[in-house]
């Protein structure tokens, strides 16, 4: 996959790496500091950060030229990272939906539109890539008092929108670890619940995505405190993220150390889950219980 095959989220940490180096190996190999570099062009050191990290909305072009400038860059070079400047502030698919989507969340779907893997951890509730339209829903009235039924609407589009990373040429693979709380909490009823899972168990026979269920009987975890995704990228792994979500906010972790560790717990999690196939039979039982206790329900 070459650079030109990435969304804009990742080319603006391509960008900004690339911005850092340059500026690390100015006046040969001395460096220039953030202060000055910031100065040049006329932002505080924290902009010049949030460029080098790839977190700035968008980057100016004429940033990068006279940065560029500073460093003692080449024209051809400049001309280069001035076109993957423009490239990089292109409008991603999910900008169309900004109007229920918290600015907190959109690095994370920028991430993720380009990620070549997904080991995702949840204690609560389906992942949003596995989820069916009724329970998308039913989360999306929970705790949104006042929220109009349109903004549900685009909500759950979106969503089933970011579901299309499942498809394609190139599709990503999805290992998940859910607790089997997920399975049993009657998100939007049982008969909802039993179709829900019913949809997993029919994405698990696809070649890219695993599920395996952390049964209550394996005990303590190192995830107990909060569910993660561990976004990987093949060809380019510095870019490597974690991402925390905390209701109404989110944290992202890029150090190597970082993802070193969640790593490491998400292979923890799957040696005390169940495995793909014991997962699966949990999953159609329990999808048989929420079906039964569908026909229960008065009419």
């Amino acid at each position: 996959m070459s650079q030109a095959d990435f969304g804009p989220t990742v080319r603006k940490i391509i960008l900004g790496g690339m911005l850092r180096q340059l500026r690390e190996a100015a006046r040969g190999g001395a460096g220039i500091e953030p202060a000055e570099a910031a100065s040049h062009i006329k932002v505080t050191v924290g902009a010049l950060s949030k460029i080098e990290n790839g977190r700035l909305q968008r980057i100016n072009p004429l940033y990068v030229r006279n940065l560029c400038q500073l460093y003692g860059v080449g024209a051809q070079q400049i001309s280069e990272l001035e076109e993957t400047a423009v490239q990089a502030n292109r409008r991603g698919w999910w900008v169309v939906y900004s109007s229920v989507i918290p600015d907190w969340f959109r690095l994370f779907v920028g991430l993720e539109s380009d990620a070549s893997s997904s080991n995702w951890y949840e204690g609560e509730l389906i992942p949003g890539l596995l989820q069916t339209r009724a329970y998308s829903e039913a989360l999306m009235t929970v705790g949104r008092r006042g929220t109009n039924s349109v903004d549900v609407d685009r909500m759950v589009e979106f969503r089933l929108r970011r579901q299309s990373r499942l498809e394609g040429e190139r599709p990503i693979r999805l290992h998940t670890v859910i607790n089997e709380a997920t399975l049993l909490r009657q998100v939007g009823g049982p008969a909802v619940m039993a179709d829900q899972l019913r949809h997993v168990l029919a994405l698990m026979r696809k070649p890219n995505i695993t599920v395996q269920v952390l049964p209550f009987h394996s005990g303590a975890h190192g995830a107990m405190t909060a569910g993660f995704n561990l976004l990987r990228f093949d060809e380019l792994p510095g870019i490597d993220t974690v991402y925390i979500e905390t209701g109404r906010s989110s944290n992202y972790l890029a150090t190597m150390a970082d993802v070193t560790r969640y790593a490491d717990t998400f292979d923890q999690l799957c040696q005390s889950a169940l495995s793909p196939d014991e997962s699966a039979t949990m999953i159609a039982n329990v999808a048989e219980h929420h079906q039964g206790q569908a026909g229960k329900e008065p009419i």
